[in-house]
């Protein structure tokens, strides 16, 4: 019986189109998405970024406290 082996593929094989494609495709989705919004693709960097702000001061201020575990 013969040995079943996966077929060598060199890695880097076929990739000099990918950077154009996955630009072209990341500029795309970004214009069906957020055409047409106010704030435009900003949206895509405020939303996260007020997400972390407000985790920040609820676990900053809010949940402040000395940790109950001795060292």
């Amino acid at each position: 019986m013969l040995p079943l082996t996966p077929a060598r593929v060199p890695a880097a094989a076929g990739t000099g189109h990918w950077p154009d494609l996955i630009w072209t495709l990341v500029r795309t989705d970004f214009k069906t998405r957020f055409h047409g919004t106010i704030g435009g693709f900003v949206w895509a960097l405020l939303k996260p970024l007020s997400m972390f702000v407000v985790l920040l001061a609820v676990f900053s201020f809010v949940f402040a406290g000395e940790p109950q575990y001795r060292l």
